[in-house]
């Protein structure tokens, strides 16, 4: 078998990298790009370092220092900086350092400081052997001598070093359709540069402004969609969240973004919500009221199930797609734009299309002072709306995209009713299937297999698809 030099066969890569490489990555580069990556980290509120922490999470504890070479705006910085005892972040470009600075600021994190230089002129005697973790992300690339580079890294560490990097660049007809829409502009390869539209970070903290502080509180999400909201909840410490949609191709994506969370999924009718009466303590939606055929019905049933004193607290627009019929040239992009996201996820690119076409005429399009109204009729109190905003990140307005929403919220009125107590020590399964109900009759729901479900009314039977129960009424007829 023949050895293989991997000295040898790594510069003979690095060399032909920059022969390809569209870019100059000098310092001076990144400084440019200092803001747009600070943007992008906080958009999605450092969730790229979040997971790296939460996989390393056994080898790192409160008293753990942490070494993080080519450190960003602080991608791993601000998250590390929250788990651990103190981060030294190696970062040679001065606006890049200055967000760190500004980023921790507003995140009131000061554990750290910044080494204002590369990683090959960094003196390593006054560093080695001190931390618990030297940890470098998407810089070796950037090290001709890859290997001594590697070598600095051990001796800095006394514990463990880790590089996390892209594992590809996707298929051959995804770059070249890229290419068509783009022109010279790269293709992001790695995941942390995925294409984010919502400015999550803004939307977190204008939903826990709202919020019960009492994390032990049942929270329903309306809608869950992909688990959007479920995810912000559980990365905010609530323990008890429902998500609740009606789409399976949508549950079955929450599923694996809430892997690990304390989230319960459950395919439901918002219009025939198959909860008990009074049993969460609170109803969070996002963009979910504009396809209610019968809105008023669905906050209805929003409020039944929320225990008195509880709130209900929904994002809603007044956009409702781009009406114009004139093909622009920002409308031309769009649409090219959503041919590329089909490719990527595989989704059926004239869904959109279709479902605009199936609800023609069917759905009331209320304003956003019409839901104020609704809420009002309906009985709860203390009804506000914010003002309209834009929630949507700078990639999203490159793509013609609005994410205006405004934040209205009402609390159900405490009076005399029963309020189901279903809290335990542990929220799991048997706690989540004691809140269930028959979606027709309204009576209690019990396991009669692994994936049967009955009713103890009716005796109609539900599966369990994917560890989520179905619970839609027979006569569902949404889209």
């Amino acid at each position: 078998m023949q050895k293989v030099d991997w000295d040898d066969l790594w510069k003979k890569s690095y060399e032909e990298r920059k022969k390809i490489e569209y870019r100059d990555p000098g310092i001076e580069y990144w400084d440019k790009r200092a803001k747009d990556f600070s943007e992008s980290r906080k958009t999605n509120d450092y969730e790229y370092g979040r997971t790296v922490i939460k996989a390393l999470h056994q080898i790192l504890n409160y008293n753990s220092e942490v070494l993080d070479i080519g450190a960003g705006p602080g991608t791993f910085v601000i998250p590390f900086a929250k788990n651990v005892k103190k981060v030294t972040a190696v970062e040679p470009s001065k606006e890049m350092a200055e967000k760190i600075r500004k980023n921790a600021q507003e995140e009131g994190v000061k554990n750290f400081e910044i080494i204002s230089k590369v990683w090959q002129e960094v003196e390593i005697s006054g560093l080695a052997p001190k931390y618990d973790l030297v940890i470098s992300s998407i810089v070796l690339w950037m090290f001709e001598d890859v290997w001594e580079q590697l070598k600095r890294m051990e001796r800095a560490s006394k514990g463990y070093c880790c590089i996390t990097a892209g594992t590809g660049e996707g298929n051959g007809e995804e770059q070249k359709l890229w290419h068509k829409i783009m022109g010279d502009i790269k293709k992001p390869v790695y995941s942390e540069y995925s294409l984010i539209y919502i400015n999550k970070n803004k939307l977190k903290n204008a939903l826990l402004s709202h919020l019960n502080p009492d994390k032990d509180c049942t929270i329903l999400d309306f809608g869950t969609g992909t688990g959007f909201l479920a995810t912000i909840l559980a990365e905010s410490g609530y323990k008890r969240i429902i998500g609740l949609d009606i789409n399976e191709h949508m549950l079955l994506q929450a599923k694996k973004k809430l892997s690990g969370c304390p989230a319960m999924l459950v395919r439901g009718d918002g219009l025939s919500l198959p909860l008990k009466d009074n049993s969460v303590d609170v109803v969070v939606s996002r963009w979910v009221l504009w396809v209610m055929p019968d809105p008023e019905r669905a906050v209805k049933e929003m409020i039944r199930v929320t225990k008195p004193g509880g709130k209900i607290i929904t994002f809603e627009s007044s956009s409702y797609g781009n009406k114009e019929e004139r093909l622009t040239s920002k409308k031309l992009l769009n649409q090219l734009h959503s041919i590329y996201i089909t490719l990527l996820t595989g989704a059926s690119f004239v869904r959109t299309k279709k479902f605009w076409e199936k609800t023609k005429g069917k759905l009331p399009m209320y304003s956003l002072d019409k839901y104020v109204q609704i809420f009002e009729q309906q009985g709860l109190k203390d009804v506000e709306r914010t003002e309209e905003e834009e929630y949507g990140t700078v990639f999203a307005k490159v793509f013609n995209y609005e994410f205006k929403y405004s934040l209205i919220k009402g609390t159900k009125p405490n009076i005399l009713s029963h309020v189901s107590d279903f809290k335990t020590k542990e929220w799991g399964e048997n706690e989540f299937l004691r809140i269930l109900i028959c979606p027709k009759c309204h009576y209690s729901i019990k396991r009669i297999g692994e994936n049967d479900l009955a009713c103890e009314g009716c005796n109609r039977t539900f599966p369990i698809t994917e560890e989520m129960p179905d619970l839609l009424p027979s006569e569902d007829k949404l889209l």
